[in-house]
Parts: C-alpha cells; sequence; structure tokens
C-alpha cells in the first residue's frame, strides 16, 4: 500500500475513470452482441410470440420476482462471510455483490467478480475478502453438486438410461461426491498444506494462495453459508422450472427438474470467455432439453431468458453502483 501512496492523485483518477468506462464499454458491447449481432432478441421475441400455445406470462413475473431474491440471499452470504473484518450492512453488501456481477459478466469464468467486489472493501483486508470469496463460491458449488446429483437421476435415467439397473451404484457416487465436496469445503484452510506436498500438481501455488487467504469460520457460520447457498439454489431452479412453465413446456415435474439439475452441474465447470458462455449454455440447453422433447427455439428462449435476468439486469445495476460508488467518487 505504501507504494500505492506514490503515485500521482491524477494518475490514480485516470486509472478508475479507465475501469469505469471499461466495464460500461464491455456491457453495452456484450449487449449489443447478444440482442441484435446474434440475432437473439429475436428469436426470443420468437419463441414468446409465435408459438401455437400463449404463454404463461405469470410464471415469468414470477421470475423476474425471484431475481432479487437470489441476490439478496447472495448479499446476505457476503454479509455473513465479510463481518470478521469489514461490518458491511446488508445495502453495503448488495452494492458489493452486484458490482461484482458487472465486472465478473465480461471474464472468463466471471474471475472479474473479485475486483468488482474488492472495490468496496478496505485495501487492508483485501486477502481476506479475496479468502471470503472463494469460500462463498466453494460453497455455492458445493450446494449445487450436493443438490444436484441426486435430481439429475431423473434426467439420466431417462436419456439414456444410465442409472437403470444401477440405481444403487448411481445414490453410492452421489453419497461419495456430495460428502468429498464437503470435506473439502469444511477443510479448506488445512487443504492448501495438502496440496504443498504435491510437486506435479499445475497452477499449484495459485489454489494454495486462494485457500490460505480463506478465512478459519467457525463450523457454525460455514453451515449457514452452506444453507443460503442451498436457498440460493432452490431459487435459481425455481426461475429456471417457471421459464419453461411460461413456455408451456408440458414436461414431467420429476424430468423437468432432473434436466434443470443436470444443466447446472455442467455449467458449474465451464469456465469461459464472456462472449461464447452464452453460446455454450445454450448448445447444452439444446443438447439436454433436445432428449426430453424441447425444441431448440425453447431451450435458448429459456436460456437467454434466465440469462437476462439473472446476470444481465444485475450487471447494470451493478454498474450504476460503481460510476456512484464513494469508494471510486472520493479518487475523481
Amino acid at each position: 500500500m505504501a507504494a500505492l501512496r506514490k503515485i500521482p492523485a491524477h494518475y490514480i483518477r485516470w486509472f478508475i475513470t479507465l475501469i469505469k468506462w471499461s466495464v460500461t464499454i464491455g456491457l453495452m458491447y456484450l449487449l449489443y452482441l447478444q440482442l441484435f449481432e446474434k440475432k437473439h432478441l429475436q428469436d426470443l421475441m420468437a419463441a414468446y410470440l409465435s408459438g401455437h400455445k400463449s404463454p404463461a406470462w405469470p410464471y415469468l413475473m414470477l421470475s423476474f420476482v425471484l431475481m432479487p431474491v437470489n441476490w439478496l440471499l447472495e448479499a446476505r452470504k457476503w454479509k455473513m462471510l465479510t463481518s470478521g473484518f469489514e461490518g458491511l450492512n446488508l445495502r453495503q453488501s448488495l452494492a458489493s455483490v452486484l458490482s461484482g456481477v458487472s465486472v465478473g459478466i465480461l471474464t472468463p469464468g466471471r474471475i472479474g467478480e473479485y475486483g468488482g467486489r474488492l472495490a468496496r472493501i478496505s485495501p487492508q483486508n483485501h486477502a481476506k475478502a479475496l479468502g471470503a470469496t472463494f469460500t462463498g463460491s466453494v460453497a455455492q458449488n458445493t450446494i449445487n453438486l450436493v443438490l444436484a446429483i441426486p435430481l439429475s437421476y431423473f434426467f439420466l435415467n431417462s436419456w439414456t438410461d444410465a442409472t437403470f439397473g444401477y440405481s444403487l451404484t448411481f445414490v453410492f457416487l452421489a453419497l461419495v461426491i456430495a460428502l468429498v465436496s464437503l470435506g473439502i469445503y469444511f477443510n479448506m484452510p488445512g487443504l492448501a498444506g495438502v496440496l504443498n506436498k504435491w510437486p506435479l500438481l499445475k497452477n499449484k501455488q495459485q489454489w494454495i494462495e486462494k485457500l490460505s487467504f480463506a478465512v478459519s469460520y467457525h463450523r457454525k457460520m460455514l453451515w449457514q453459508v452452506l444453507g443460503l447457498s442451498g436457498l440460493r439454489f432452490g431459487v435459481y431452479t425455481l426461475q429456471y422450472l417457471c421459464v419453461m412453465w411460461c413456455l408451456r413446456v408440458d414436461v414431467d415435474i420429476g424430468l423437468l427438474s432432473g434436466a434443470v439439475a443436470t444443466i447446472y452441474v455442467v455449467q458449474s465447470g465451464m469456465p469461459l470467455p464472456p462472449l461464447t458462455a452464452l453460446m455454450a449454455r445454450s448448445e447444452l440447453a439444446i443438447l439436454v432439453w433436445g432428449h426430453t422433447g424441447v425444441d431448440a427455439g425453447t431451450a435458448m428462449a429459456a436460456t437467454f431468458t434466465l440469462w437476462m435476468i439473472n446476470l444481465l439486469i444485475p450487471a447494470f445495476a451493478g454498474l450504476v453502483l460503481i460510476w456512484n460508488s464513494k469508494y471510486f467518487s472520493k479518487h475523481t
């Protein structure tokens, strides 16, 4: 930090302004590319307005209503994770989360979310905040595996009979994955020491640093964070179901939930560049939903609708907060 104090103030102002405009231009370009260049808007309107059945609009409205619930749960989780060193209130925590969404949507694997959130954290607490962000991310991915893999049984069994005759094997593997995921989540600081003993592990130092940043949270808080992550999983799963019901998808609720869960499991491991992430999600949705009898247009419409509701709208809200941020304004 001493080195930063030696940088002339006008250089800091220029750099902060550059960040603001970079995020703004990036979001505008992403919006233009997805809505007009790739003609997703035309496909979306066609799916909603020219189908043989009129959409069930109340379901779409419910999906919109659930969006702030989703991000308020994440803000509550972030507030809890940073309570030991920063003391954010819920409003400040929500602003930090949405700022992270704005930057994260423009970077591969949403890695920029780290920087967006750190912008509202005191500089002396950045290392701890990195650990908090990583802990929250691991909690969400853990709950995605623990809840989504059992649900995916319904889809896998319907698709290729992959679980037919092997139900006990599937249950055993799902249980093992759940236990391993929970074991990693509850023992992250200790995991850094284990990784340090693996000489052949690629990018070892990067993972060790992330894990070492993890604050030693007590087990009760880790369970609370995991619970909030579970509620988030329930919310965005319900959002997906609502969009499909809005588009009059007539699929059994078990198979529908299993398909959604399968999509979330695969998406969790897709660190793609921002300009190809939505396309990859659409291709995945077409692949999965195609085996339930849902046409490609409906699958793409559902994917793009959820992307707009859960990422694009919050990203623009975060952009407004970045421009109005007192943290930035005091330097500009």
